[in-house]
């Protein structure tokens, strides 16, 4: 279930996901995501996003995309998710919220909105979205920091 610990990700707050570390270093022009072996060797830039602060990443269970968050210029009000396909670093814009959780299908997002405004609707609270931003559906108006289970039958 784990994979071998010889890559790991670079983002500004880090986890532990699937083995492999995310964590992120701070550029003039944006912000780069990396991966790099457990080492510290081999590291190389996977995307930059916007010079912001970027944090609570999340790998899908493949292992072939990062789920974050990075804060907007005018602050927490600008928060948005992002979702980045490691092997050639495109990045697609899920919109404002933050502390992504993958599901287990590795398609899924679920995401704390924390000021609304979020493709297909405006409330606050949790909502699941596609991983490629196609669509977004509003689950509870309550909580934060979604983590699903396992099996991906349960949000918690």
């Amino acid at each position: 279930m784990w994979r071998s610990l010889l890559r790991v990700a670079v983002a500004s707050l880090a986890s532990f996901v699937g083995g492999m570390l995310v964590d992120s270093v701070a550029a003039q022009d944006g912000e780069p995501i990396c991966v790099m072996n457990v080492d510290g060797t081999g590291m190389r830039e996977v995307a930059r996003v916007p010079p912001r602060g970027v944090g609570s990443p999340d790998w899908s269970p493949d292992g072939k995309y990062i789920a974050f968050d990075a804060v907007g210029p005018s602050g927490w009000q600008d928060q948005r998710v992002f979702v980045v396909e490691v092997a050639t670093g495109k990045i697609t814009d899920l919109g404002r919220g933050g502390v992504p959780s993958f599901a287990p299908d590795g398609e899924h997002v679920a995401l704390h909105n924390f000021y609304g405004n979020r493709p297909g609707g405006t409330m606050p609270g949790i909502w699941f979205a596609s991983r490629d931003g196609s669509s977004a559906k509003f689950l509870i108006e309550d909580g934060s920091h979604p983590r699903f289970s396992h099996d991906g039958k349960l949000l918690a």
